[in-house]
Order: structure tokens, then C-alpha cells, then sequence
């Protein structure tokens, strides 16, 4: 009887542990600081509960990987992390890239059940996922093994650039090289936009993209015909930075255009 009163104690502090049949049937879920499920056929498996470090955020990505390391276990973490890449950049970017742009790309396709941001992180999760340079390492910073020039910060059906050639960095002042030249439905009067991610927390930097508002910086315009340059703070690191090119037609009947990135140097 004491053992039994000491169970069901046990049972009624956890956060969601179920018992199944007899008293000393099977678990499921969570009991204490174990985790009970049931594995192929009927093998069923107890492992210790592991929270991760930071949760939620870029610092840590090491965190809540399990010992020892399997090819499945490596596909979990890369998935994970790569997915809470995508959300940090929705998260810092929402209100002013991800509403205007990937609303617009959802409302002239008729996207209903995704919200601009979901339809971000769908675009680019696979390719991203991809792009990791060694799916089989620990990774603490995204910066490290994802390959940020494969995400879309922009998805449309307006003619991309053909060749984003450079984007150098100096004192402050980010020039870019691009092909002018169009093929399809693209017009010179396109309006050039151009955004510089930071590797290492996903954030976009404030003075190269203000709501529809600013392009190539806070002061300077550009079309598909004119590249020119960008203001941005001085003192960055050009390894930490990406930058992206896409248009968007000033009649506003297409939208805008996929992008296309390249490291800045």
C-alpha cells in the first residue's frame, strides 16, 4: 500500500505521464525527469529529459541533441536548428520585410491557410536545410554551416536579376554590382531594393530595408537600370554579412521578385 500511495503521488506531479493497464503496465510521456515511449514494434524505451540551454534562441544551437549521435539524430538537430533560424528571422524582420513582402507573394497566389511568415520559413527550409556543409557536426552558429545566400528574403514572379555580381563593403558604404540587362517581364523602371542579412543572428540591418520605404539605404534610390550604392553602419564584419537583390514593378500589377544574395565582401 505505501508503495502504491508513493505511485500515484509520483503520477500526480508529473506534466502529462500516462499509465497504461496495470498498475505496473506501461508509461507514456513525461514521469519526473524521465520520458517514456514506445519504439518499433513493442519495445518500450525510457530516456532522461533534456531541456536545452537558452531555449528559443540563436546562442545556443548545440543544445538538446542526444548521446551518442546518429544519422537520425544529426537529420532532428539540423531540422531543428535550421527551423529556429527561420523563425528568428521572422521574428526580428515581421513587421517590416516578411508583412510587405510575403503577405504580398501570399494574397496574388491565393495562399489562405499560411501566413507571410510560415510561407518564408516553407520557401526556405529545404534549401537551407541543404545547403549545411556538414550534416554530421554539432553547429553552434548558423553562420558557420548554413549557406545564407540559398534563402529567399523575397519570392515573387517578376523577373530576378540574372547575376547579382558583388557587394563590397567599405568605410560604410556597400556598392553593388548587378546584371541590368532583362528577359522576360522585367522593365528598367523596376524598383531595386537591396537588404544585408547579419549571419550570426538573422537580423536584417536597420538602414537597408524600413517598410517599402528605403531603398539601397535611408536616402538613395534605385531602379533595375542604375546599381549604385547602400549606406550601412561602419565597423561591420564583411564575413558576418549576406546581401540580397530583388525588384518590385512600379505599377505594382506583378509585385516583387525572388532574390538573389551574394557575400559581401
Amino acid at each position: 500500500m505505501k508503495f502504491l500511495a508513493w505511485l500515484i503521488g509520483i503520477l500526480a506531479s508529473t506534466d502529462g505521464a500516462i499509465m497504461y493497464g496495470q498498475v505496473l503496465g506501461y508509461l507514456r510521456k513525461k514521469l519526473g525527469g524521465n520520458v517514456f515511449s514506445k519504439a518499433k514494434g513493442d519495445i518500450h524505451t525510457v530516456r532522461a529529459r533534456v531541456f536545452p540551454t537558452q531555449r528559443g534562441t540563436l546562442k545556443e544551437y548545440a543544445a538538446y541533441v542526444r548521446t551518442p549521435y546518429t544519422a537520425f539524430s544529426f537529420k532532428q538537430m539540423n531540422t531543428r536548428n535550421v527551423n529556429r533560424f527561420l523563425g528568428a528571422v521572422v521574428r526580428q524582420n515581421l513587421a517590416t520585410l516578411i508583412d510587405v513582402v510575403w503577405n504580398d507573394f501570399n494574397i496574388r497566389h491565393h495562399v489562405k491557410k499560411l501566413s507571410g511568415g510560415n510561407q518564408f520559413v516553407k520557401v526556405n527550409k529545404s534549401p537551407l536545410y541543404n545547403s549545411i556543409s556538414n550534416k554530421g557536426a554539432v553547429w553552434a552558429e548558423p553562420g558557420n554551416c548554413i549557406d545564407l545566400t540559398k534563402m529567399l528574403v523575397s519570392h515573387g514572379d517578376l523577373e530576378p536579376t540574372s547575376g547579382f555580381t558583388s557587394a563590397v563593403y567599405s568605410a560604410g558604404t556597400l556598392t553593388l554590382t548587378f546584371v541590368e540587362t532583362f528577359f522576360t517581364n522585367g522593365l528598367a523602371t523596376d524598383v531595386a531594393y537591396c537588404v544585408v542579412v547579419n549571419k550570426k543572428n538573422g537580423k536584417i540591418l536597420s538602414t537597408s530595408w524600413t517598410n517599402d520605404t528605403y531603398l539601397y539605404g535611408p536616402t538613395s534610390v534605385g531602379t533595375r537600370g542604375t546599381p549604385t550604392t547602400m549606406t550601412l553602419p561602419t565597423g561591420l564584419t564583411k564575413a558576418n554579412l549576406v546581401a540580397y537583390i530583388f525588384f518590385k514593378d512600379v505599377a505594382g500589377t506583378i509585385g516583387y521578385s525572388d532574390s538573389v544574395a551574394v557575400q559581401v565582401t
